[in-house]
């Protein structure tokens, strides 16, 4: 009994309503399967790309840090050199004291800056220095090969071509300015100590002495310092020139790095375009032409029923012969199902 109640929902043109239909749905599309592939890969592409870019730039923090520090060692510098002319050019013993302390504390800050480019956070622990600089993590030094050798070159001049030429061995700081920006750094730092030295012991003698210089047996140092020749001399062009060259190279791998992501983008918009254009020529455009196939089907199938409806005569009322069959078919259906 029950089986005779259930029945599938499918059509029967003629014959045994139980028997099976002769149109059979058959779920051969594979349009969602296509969508499913062209959704997976634009996910796939994107997390991919976008993890890797992510990674990349997680080091740019420290490298934007470590630029800050090298620009900070440019400035220094010549502030540095600033501080020992005024301090040289001061004939009035009693401000000696102020000038000293002066060039001091630019020289302090110029160390400091210094230790941190060249060795990033140690610089603290092992050079000792007083200033930190936020988010500094390694040096300059062992960055890349070219920053390595800017640091450690030997025999090798880092003048800019505003500075050129360079001097050759017959000048007197020759070796010191070819010995790398480290070698010059370091006796930069020694003359500018050595400086701040003499002038105080001079202008405390003259102080003793009550300004007589002849008594006190000494005078300032003035412009004829050597320290001050040193200092003037390599702090303006090679030094600075070498430390430009620092932060130049520095700079250029900060954009190496962006670079890369800007590339990564690139080739990530050149595949979602490709995916973009498959899903278009093999999914979109063959469902397109399906439709139209399909539409054009039915309204030429409506077109030959109408057509031979049209050639029943007139007084045929078809629409009661339409209604009569589907009431005789629903009166035979319940007969069926109640036997």
């Amino acid at each position: 009994m029950a089986s005779k109640l259930w029945h599938s929902n499918s059509v029967h043109p003629t014959g045994d309503p139980l028997a099976p239909s002769r149109r059979v749905l058959e779920r051969n599309s594979r349009d969602a399967n296509k969508m499913l592939v062209v959704a997976g890969l634009y996910s796939l592409f994107i997390v991919i790309f976008y993890s890797v870019a992510y990674a990349t730039l997680l080091q740019v923090k420290h490298l934007v840090a470590l630029q800050t520090v090298a620009d900070f060692n440019a400035e220094r510098t010549y502030r540095a050199v600033f501080y020992a002319q005024e301090l040289v050019c001061e004939e009035d013993p009693a401000v000696i004291p102020t000038r000293v302390s002066a060039l001091r504390n630019a020289t302090l800050a110029l160390r400091d800056a210094y230790y941190t480019m060249r060795m990033g956070a140690q610089a603290m622990p092992a050079a000792g220095t007083t200033e930190h600089f936020w988010l500094v993590e390694g040096g300059l030094v062992r960055e890349a090969p070219p920053m390595f050798k800017l640091f450690y070159a030997e025999d090798a001049c880092l003048r800019l071509e505003e500075h050129m030429p360079c001097p050759g061995p017959d000048y007197r700081f020759y070796q010191v300015t070819r010995s790398g920006a480290d070698g010059m750094m370091l006796a930069f730092l020694g003359m500018l100590a050595r400086l701040a030295d003499e002038v105080e012991a001079a202008a405390a003698m003259l102080v003793e002495a009550g300004g007589n210089v002849a008594a006190a047996n000494a005078s300032l140092p003035g412009l004829g310092s050597a320290a001050f020749d040193f200092v003037l001399n390599v702090g303006i062009r090679d030094l600075n020139d070498a430390n430009l060259r620092i932060a130049s190279e520095h700079l250029g791998y900060i954009r190496r790095v962006f670079k890369v992501v800007v590339v990564m983008h690139v080739v990530l918009c050149l595949l979602l375009a490709t995916v973009f254009l498959g899903f278009v020529f093999y999914i979109y455009l063959p469902l397109l032409r399906r439709m139209h196939k399909e539409v054009r089907r039915v309204v030429g199938s409506a077109r030959r029923i109408a057509e031979m409806m049209s050639q029943l005569p007139p007084e045929l009322d078809v629409m009661r012969l339409v209604i009569g069959g589907s009431n005789t078919r629903v009166v035979s259906l319940s007969r069926a199902c109640w036997n």
